[in-house]
């Protein structure tokens, strides 16, 4: 039955509420909070606050309580990098038992979703990233999400909406409020404060190089207070052959299941042909390189980029770990604003770095 709550469990006793809408191909969405019982309170409503449940009339859409919240059990949850994927993992297995199924991840359960694709690929058809991240401490750095905690604490429909519509660009605050109303009636504060504090230590940055399935990227337009656009695009081109498909408002449900469809439906190849740029022409850019911030470890990686080297390769001739190296390619995005590894070198030879590190 269409929305029926059903239950699954993980290894570590989680148990945890899913339900899945619509028919079509399976597209799992991965909750920061309580999916399920968000879409039960706004039954009935013309527009439900839950934004994913636009794409339902193409696809067969499961979306889950997060174990803690919701309808899933309230005294065992694990909200780990590890404890995450594995409750994922419990709901692929439940609500889709064979075949593959695309994976919707948004905001903090961007790591997540990675790491169940590296490790399970043969499930995962294609991976759907929205205004996510591969490093939770990225996001905690940010500004706004302090602003966001305290918000939290507050835990009243009135500042969580405000916040809300603040970060999703929803000017009027319409839909912004709807789903500020769920969410403060299905999630408990302190339950979900313990989900943004255990972010910080989920990364996965180490694991870009290794994905091997369909990679869909879009960011999210508005403030974005909560994940700038330029760390979206950061993880669009670390990942090998992501394809950065544009950027929609979250609260725009019909522009986001446009652009979900697409995702869905498109092959690959066409999609990237038919997706926005990620960035302007390098050539259209003006960019003053700057050796000045980068250390000097970062220089070295830096040069093996320009040569040509990937990052086994950089890890071999430098005794570094692979996840190390990974983390110096990520800085140096973030720190030169490239967009790619073919920028990283072309910034490099700008900033007359040469193979052996000195200018």
């Amino acid at each position: 039955m269409d929305g029926e709550i059903r239950y699954a469990t993980t290894p570590g006793g989680a148990r945890t509420a899913w339900a899945a809408y619509g028919q079509g191909p399976t597209v799992i969405a991965c909750p920061s909070s309580a999916a399920v019982a968000q879409l039960a309170r706004a039954r009935g409503s013309a527009q439900p606050p839950f934004t994913e449940l636009a794409i339902a009339d193409s696809a067969r859409l499961v979306v889950y309580d997060c174990a803690g919240t919701g309808h899933s059990g309230r005294e065992v949850y694990d909200y780990t990098l590890d404890g995450l994927v594995a409750e994922l993992q419990a709901v692929a297995d439940a609500s889709t038992p064979d075949g593959t199924f695309a994976l919707l991840a948004s905001w903090a359960t961007g790591p997540a979703a990675i790491k169940y694709a590296v490790e399970h690929p043969e499930r995962v058809g294609r991976l759907l990233l929205y205004q996510t991240w591969a490093a939770g401490h990225d996001w905690h750095a940010l500004p706004g999400f302090a602003d966001y905690r305290r918000s939290i604490e507050g835990a009243t429909h009135e500042v969580v909406a405000s916040f809300w519509a603040r970060v999703g660009g929803d000017q009027r605050g319409r839909e912004a409020h709807k789903r500020a109303a769920a969410f403060v009636d299905t999630v408990e504060p302190a339950v979900y404060l313990a989900f943004l504090d255990a972010q910080c230590d989920h990364d996965v940055i180490g694991l870009l190089d290794e994905v091997r399935v369909p990679v869909w990227v879009a960011s999210g337009t508005g403030s974005n207070m909560l994940s700038p656009d330029a760390i979206t695009r950061r993880l669009a081109a670390a990942i090998p052959g992501a394809v950065f498909a544009g950027e929609v408002s979250y609260w725009d449900a019909e522009g986001f299941a446009s652009l979900m469809r697409r995702a869905l439906l498109e092959a690959p190849a066409e999609l990237a042909a038919s997706a926005a740029p990620a960035r302007p022409p390098l050539h259209e850019r003006r960019r003053s390189p700057a050796l000045a911030n980068l250390s000097d470890r970062e220089r070295e990686v830096l040069c093996l980029v320009a040569a040509g080297h990937r990052n086994a390769a950089i890890a071999g001739r430098l005794v570094l770990a692979p996840s190390t190296v990974a983390r110096h390619v990520h800085n140096l995005l973030m720190k030169t604003g490239c967009a790619n590894r073919v920028e990283l070198a072309a910034y490099a030879h700008r900033a007359g770095l040469t193979p052996d590190g000195a200018r």
